[in-house]
């Protein structure tokens, strides 16, 4: 896999309308904080990204990601439910390591995360995967739970039959960006 990562200060180069439009409603949740509290995300505000988002709360000291929330469109595209369990219960290494990573990144540093990654299987692209995480806090200035949204998007005719995490995880192409915004 090539892997590239830069780093940004804004949110315009994020390719998908959906997933920019989503990072910039965060943005405005955020104001000039590090990062938005929950207690400022309504979600019938967010509804047109719902299917798409994921919560995330990060247990600490272990650091762990619980799902508190999985959108239906993310169930649909892994075949499965998440909520209430850690991510390293349900998705195996390697795959579980590689998420860790991006995760614990984001949980550490307060900088959202962006991933797109061309899929492939036998050799041939068949969608494209982006991806951003963003922090917020329960009442302080530490991340507690992480929020991403997630699309697969240029579907061709050609239908991976492996497991979803793994296409991503494996993509042929991955690009991340760790965006370091003002504030």
């Amino acid at each position: 896999m090539s892997d590239t990562t830069e780093i940004w200060e804004s949110f315009d180069n994020i390719s998908l309308p959906l997933v920019r439009d989503f990072a910039q409603y965060w943005d405005a949740l955020r104001g000039n904080r590090r990062m938005p509290a929950r207690k400022d995300f309504d979600p019938v505000d967010a509804k047109r990204f719902l299917p798409h988002l994921f919560l995330l709360d990060v247990l600490r000291p272990e650091m762990r990601f619980r799902g508190r929330l999985v959108g239906t469109q993310i169930v649909r595209e892994l075949g499965f439910d998440y909520t209430g369990q850690c991510l390293d219960e349900v998705i195996s290494e390697p795959y579980s390591s590689v998420l860790h990573e991006d995760l614990r990144a984001v949980a550490e540093s307060g900088a959202p995360h962006y991933r797109v990654t061309t899929l492939a299987w036998d050799d041939r692209p068949y969608a494209t995967y982006h991806r951003l995480y963003v922090p917020m806090s329960v009442d302080s200035d530490r991340v507690d739970i992480i929020v991403g949204i997630a699309c697969i998007v240029d579907r061709s005719d050609a239908k991976a039959s492996k497991d979803p995490i793994a296409a991503i995880i494996e993509g042929e192409q991955s690009f991340h960006a760790k965006i370091l915004l003002p504030g």
